[in-house]
């Protein structure tokens, strides 16, 4: 699926995601009542997983990375000081 999603609009996306998730209960679930209580397990941790994305304080979007890391590339070869430049 990250193949087929690449380069797609964000909305196609998530409406692909959430069709596997529907079509995933509904082959295990015969009945509506044992579907629903699991698909609203599954959004619950969801949720949850997104929550933990997310700063407490001010509500935004947690960085990738902790301010305090610092990146380093060791066998990184500057090719324009190299050349002169």
């Amino acid at each position: 699926m990250g193949k087929l999603a690449s380069g797609r609009p964000h909305e196609d996306v998530v409406d692909a995601a959430c069709n596997l998730l529907i079509n995933a209960i509904r082959q295990k679930y015969s009945g509506w009542q044992a579907a629903e209580v699991m698909f609203d397990e599954h959004f619950g941790k969801s949720k949850q997983l997104l929550k933990n994305h997310y700063d407490a304080i001010n509500g935004r979007r947690k960085g990738i990375f902790p301010y305090d890391q610092v990146l380093s590339v060791p066998f990184f070869q500057d090719l324009d000081k190299h050349r002169g430049k």
